[in-house]
């Protein structure tokens, strides 16, 4: 009997320790797998992402490309010298583009430096009819100098019923200032 009754403690913990073990086995790899396929799942994520910013980057080149080409127009290096005869060439063409002439061109005391910019301010007189003068000052804003433009005064040529204005303008012009030389206005530490 006692051969029986180790039989029978024999399939009982056969019956219940080999599938509970068989479980807790297969649950700890269930585990591991799920584990897995979430990092699966994550890198796939991941990768769709990148394709998605990849497939960006033609019309980010194209855009990069084209503000390049836009700051290689700016004259942001030139000399202050280079900088006015550039200004007044492009000023006189833009005049004549929009039947507008400037009358008058003078030097004026340029504002305190912001760095990194150094600038050279003008003071401009412009004649034409209105909507030409709006024009004009529109594209001066435009061209190869960096140019700030304030109308300082707005008026009639002449007192007769003619529909030509004269605007005063103050123009500043600034550029880049080179490396290594203190701006004007910079106090020393």
């Amino acid at each position: 009997m006692n051969g029986a009754r180790e039989a029978q403690a024999m399939w009982f913990a056969a019956v219940l320790v080999l599938p509970v073990a068989f479980l807790t086995l297969f649950r700890v790899d269930d585990l591991r797998i799920d584990a897995a396929q979430r990092r699966n799942a994550d890198l796939v994520a991941s990768a769709a992402r990148d394709q998605a910013l990849l497939a960006q980057a033609p019309a980010l080149e194209r855009e990069r490309a084209a503000l390049d080409s836009a700051l290689h127009v700016v004259a942001l290096d030139a000399k202050p010298t280079r900088m006015v005869a550039l200004f007044v060439r492009d000023a006189a063409k833009v005049a004549a583009a929009h039947h507008t002439i400037v009358t008058s061109i003078a030097a004026s005391a340029p504002p305190a430096p912001t760095p990194p910019f150094d600038s050279v301010a003008l003071d401009l007189s412009i004649e034409g009819r209105y909507a030409d003068l709006l024009a004009t000052l529109r594209d001066l804003t435009r061209m190869r100098v960096l140019a700030t433009v304030d109308v300082t005064a707005l008026g009639r040529k002449d007192a007769a019923a003619n529909a030509r204005l004269v605007a005063s303008v103050h123009v500043v012009l600034s550029r880049l200032a080179p490396t290594g030389v203190p701006h004007a206005g910079a106090g020393s530490a």
